[in-house]
């Protein structure tokens, strides 16, 4: 199964699925037709473009058993409708699909919606139940339409992870121990070690940080990546970085993680953020690891048990960073 999984994933790799959907939109049709085209021989799925040149999947599902049609602002889902193709030979072809569209002409915002419905089409059955593709979708519309204020520490944190993950020796380790939510007290754990990403616009390494993110559990260790960040008019916005990672990635799963967790974070806010770009070099030349026990910081026992939820400031500018040869476990080792 794992062998199918990573035949899959590597044979996503070789999909361009914006370059086939912007194919669709440069060849209008004169017959207000849908533009289609074939995926991929392994999923029987087509790619389309609507009159408004929207891009659109066309879902073969195993199944026509009734779902109710999801119509919302930016997606369109219609299950069980019958289409008619004009074949190769002259003929035509007539199935049933579940048409999935996305109502948005925003390139990043198509771009990233095609990619995840492909990733999603790659997970489920090669001719899915039209109940799984509800539940896929869902999910996904979910992800994209999260309307959640997202403001520029938000935007600078998650720069600072993706640029650590696109950084590393092992992508796919890193992937596997990101957290599933921004709330999570580290940004990757693997359940042994812990990795705290700090990244700040000011001129040196100095971060907030609560008095329990320093205080992990006795047989846990904890490394601190600290960044200095600069926004630029020209460098690598959120949308580059993932570009970046993405064809390093290995697995179809991590895959997926890397597209949800940036959507669930910035949301409808694709506008704003693939607009801000961030010095890559001088983010680079900045970047060090620090042992979390060099860390100045405040001792837990000194604190009262009245007292809570304690947050400081640490000047790491005397602090000296690790080497990367002392790394010895494999979260540490990745990076």
């Amino acid at each position: 199964m794992s062998h199918l999984k990573n035949k899959m994933t590597m044979r996503i790799k070789d999909i361009d699925i914006y370059r086939l959907f912007s194919e669709l939109v440069q060849n209008p049709s004169s017959d207000n037709q849908y533009r289609v085209a074939s995926i991929s021989p392994l999923i029987p799925h087509k790619i389309g473009c609507s009159e408004e040149n929207y891009p659109m999947f066309f879902v073969e599902t195993s199944d026509k058993k009734m779902q109710n049609d999801i119509k919302m602002e930016y997606f369109k889902v219609l299950f069980n409708r019958k289409c008619q193709w004009a074949t190769s030979d002259g003929g035509n072809e007539i199935k049933k699909y579940t048409i999935i569209q996305l109502n948005s002409h925003l390139p990043e915002l198509q771009r990233y919606f095609l990619e995840v419905v492909l990733l999603v089409l790659f997970k489920l059955a090669p001719i899915p139940q039209n109940s799984a593709v509800r539940e896929e979708i869902l999910n996904i519309i979910n992800l994209f339409a999260s309307s959640k204020e997202v403001s520029k520490d938000i935007i600078v944190g998650l720069w600072a992870e993706l640029f650590v993950i696109d950084q590393s020796k092992d992508p796919n380790y890193l992937l596997a121990s990101w957290h599933v939510t921004p709330e999570d007290k580290y940004d990757f754990n693997d359940g042994e070690s812990k990795i705290e990403v700090k990244a700040t616009t000011g001129e040196k390494h100095a971060h907030a940080f609560s008095i329990d993110q320093l205080n992990p559990n006795p047989h846990s260790d904890l490394i601190i990546a600290s960044i200095l960040i600069q926004q630029s008019g020209i460098g690598e916005s959120i949308m580059n970085l993932m570009d970046r990672i993405y064809p390093r990635v290995s697995d179809l799963d991590l895959q997926y993680k890397l597209q949800s967790i940036v959507l669930q974070t910035i949301g409808t806010s694709w506008n704003e953020v693939s607009r801000m770009f961030f010095d890559y070099d001088y983010a680079r030349c900045t970047y060090k690891l620090f042992a979390s026990t060099d860390i100045p910081a405040i001792d837990k026992n000194n604190v009262p048990p009245q007292v809570s939820s304690v947050k400081f400031v640490s000047d790491l500018s005397g602090v000296e960073p690790i080497c990367e040869s002392s790394l010895t476990n494999l979260l540490h080792k990745s990076l």
